[in-house]
């Protein structure tokens, strides 16, 4: 089993965002799940949305950015399409490369607590 995990920063990008949402249920519709598809279609580097529970929010969003304005411009183009049907949005943004990362990300840590894997990935 392989898993290959890009160096971000050598593919010019400088953020990644970790964004959490809360919506409006009674007024978000399948109608809009449809529009939400070709919103993403239209972002390429927003790599993982899901629905989820935790810190009063229901949707996550992972996101890479080439700047901190391309990030901003994200957020508000986001806000201005879909700000109706949000209750709240905050973001969590790592510079990534910056001094400040304990542990990069990678999934070779996981071969430890994985014993059927262990014998694969080495």
């Amino acid at each position: 089993m392989y898993t290959a995990i890009p160096d971000w920063s050598k593919l010019g990008y400088e953020i990644i965002a970790l964004t959490f949402s809360k919506w409006k249920h009674s007024i978000f519709s399948d109608e809009r799940v449809a529009e939400a598809k070709k919103f993403l279609e239209r972002h390429p580097n927003i790599i993982f949305v899901s629905t989820g529970q935790g810190m009063d929010s229901d949707r996550v969003c992972i996101s890479l950015h080439k700047s901190y304005r391309d990030y901003c411009r994200l957020m508000q183009e986001f806000r201005q399409g879909w700000g109706k049907y949000m209750e709240n949005l905050d973001s969590f943004v790592i510079s990534i490369g910056a001094d400040n990362i304990l542990r990069p990300l990678t999934l070779r840590h996981l071969a430890d607590y994985l014993p059927h894997a262990k014998n694969e990935i080495q």
